[in-house]
């Protein structure tokens, strides 16, 4: 790659494609620098809709966007590898099959992967929900499974699927595949619905991290459906085939088991030897570069700042981007001399769907219902046409979540 230099950039969730794009922008940068993008897919994964592809089937098109749709009219050069080494002494990156990219500026955005806190069995009978795959496992198995079940089940038997974890993700998750097994139920079993779902939350309520308000309407949501039982202060202690045991000594049986209890760091960050917070994730500055490399910036899921801030450094979609930016920012800022930005940590509330089209909304007036359903919406069709052409973006929007 010779002539320009290299500014790489490692993964293209929403951190990484916001740095992609600020940078392919910036035109005097363009002129002296090559933007590398490489990430093991060929799509951007839109993950606030993967748990509706895990139950109802949110459509592929808003699920997965090409990167060459993104950067359609952007000079981004993508790169499909998986990365596995970084080289800062060399300033390189080895990908898996042995080609080495160097580089100027590195922007690690690798994300998180999901953490089972070295519970026993959980790797081993678990399903996961980090990827598009995982959504496309879940969905085929519990239908395989269900299909079968209903074929051989006994009167007073149940399709028993358990989530282990009663944060956002699962409590979302449990709405959904909710509506997707009575939908199952008239397929295969002519309406009866002989399943239960039950979510398991080590803490005394769920969403443990929300103010309480958010945590009883969710749960009195959640509660109201004949087919969910929530089961709180219940910490899985292994799991074996078909059978849980929980740290109080009760045994839980299940036919599906999914896991969605917690995330840590990209396990390549650990390569970087730096200083990591409790998720494994690297401690930058508050530029985002690190301690020791002006020349290297974490971002997304990969780092935290570590500042004296009223706001905590939270693994959300909108500081993720706001990560993207003010890495693009500092890295044009340093190439010009200028002094960089310091990013600070946003939560303006967040937003639960909850089966349907109704959701809780903390975002400045509290929202309960359709209203807030319809905000979150708009939200993620602002998203699309940040980083889509409007005709392309509503497509994508349109039908989809």
């Amino acid at each position: 790659m010779g002539g320009k230099k290299n500014i790489v950039i490692l993964g293209g969730g929403f951190a990484g494609v916001r740095a992609a794009l600020d940078l392919a922008r910036d035109r005097q940068l363009i002129d002296t620098h090559r933007i590398v993008l490489i990430d093991r897919e060929t799509y951007h994964l839109f993950t606030p809709w993967l748990y509706t592809r895990a139950s109802t089937g949110a459509p592929r098109r808003g699920v997965r966007i090409p990167f060459q749709v993104i950067f359609a009219t952007q000079p981004v050069e993508v790169i499909r590898g998986e990365v596995k080494a970084i080289h800062r002494g060399m300033h390189a990156v080895t990908l898996k099959g042995g080609q080495e990219i160097d580089y100027e500026y590195l922007i690690v955005a690798l994300g998180s992967v999901s953490n089972d806190f070295g519970i026993d069995g959980i790797a081993k009978h678990a399903l996961f929900l980090k990827t598009f795959e995982d959504a496309e496992r879940i969905r085929s198995k519990i239908e395989k499974q269900y299909r079968a079940f209903a074929v051989s089940n006994q009167v007073g038997e149940l399709f028993q699927v358990i989530i282990g974890g009663g944060g956002l993700t699962g409590v979302e998750l449990v709405a959904e595949l909710h509506s997707y097994l009575k939908d199952l139920a008239r397929k295969y079993e002519r309406g009866r619905g002989s399943f239960i779902i039950k979510i398991v939350e080590a803490e005394q309520r769920l969403l443990p991290g929300l103010p309480e308000w958010v945590s009883n309407k969710t749960h009195a949501r959640l509660g109201s459906y004949r087919h969910v039982e929530i089961l709180l202060q219940s910490m899985i202690a292994k799991v074996r085939t078909r059978k849980i045991e929980l740290k109080n000594g009760d045994t839980l049986e299940y036919e599906i088991l999914i896991w969605t209890a917690g995330v840590q760091a990209h396990p390549l960050i650990a390569s970087l030897e730096q200083p990591l917070d409790y998720h494994k994730r690297v401690i930058v500055k508050s530029s985002l570069e690190l301690r020791d490399d002006s020349h290297v910036y974490v971002i997304g899921d990969a780092g935290v700042v570590s500042v004296r801030t009223k706001i905590r450094d939270t693994e959300t979609i909108l500081n993720a981007y706001k990560k993207g930016e003010v890495a693009a920012a500092n890295i044009v800022r340093a190439l010009t001399r200028k002094p960089g930005l310091s990013y600070q940590p946003v939560n303006p509330g967040c937003i639960i769907p909850l089966s349907g089209a109704w959701a809780i909304s903390t975002i400045g007036t509290p929202l309960i219902g359709r209203v807030a359903y319809l905000f979150l919406r708009l939200i993620h069709l602002r998203y699309f046409l940040h980083i889509l052409p409007f005709s392309e973006a509503f497509k994508r929007w349109y039908g989809s979540g």
